[in-house]
């Protein structure tokens, strides 16, 4: 890989687009890394979303996997695997719980990436993890 920016893909994996703090720095991130000449794109688990045309605006381009909150969907996940074979990004940014587990998986099982290839943004005023569900330990300890 070159060290030359313009050369660098990041995708930018998150649960959705609402109007949120995380979602507002992935924004940022994607911006400033657009204006260092990386190539950001931003693949959204659930469809809709403020955000969308903030990231849009921007010349972020955006991708809905249209996942449900309700019900796993490992159809969305095979449209995330697709979305890394057809962008082949050099890193993999996760925001949020789902976005990051999504991105760990698809890391995981893709043969675009590795390990070293994926970053987790989890963003809380608390990770003490006894006031939490055991699910949210596992998130967790998932990588």
């Amino acid at each position: 890989m070159s060290n030359d920016a313009s050369s660098i893909r990041v995708l930018h994996v998150c649960t959705g687009l609402e109007l949120g703090g995380a979602e507002r720095i992935m924004l940022n991130c994607a911006v400033e890394g657009r204006n260092q000449g990386y190539t950001s794109k931003v693949a959204a688990l659930k469809s809709g979303g403020e955000m969308r045309s903030a990231l849009e605006s921007q010349g972020i381009a955006v991708t809905e996997l249209g996942a449900s909150a309700a019900i796993p969907d490992p159809f969305a996940f095979r449209r995330l695997l697709a979305e890394i074979a057809s962008f082949r990004p050099h890193l993999v940014q996760g925001w949020l719980y789902h976005g990051n587990l999504f991105a760990l998986a698809a890391a995981r099982l893709s043969r675009h990436l590795t390990a070293d290839q994926l970053l987790w943004g989890i963003y809380n005023s608390s990770l003490d993890l006894k006031q939490y569900p055991w699910r949210m330990s596992a998130v967790f300890n998932a990588n």
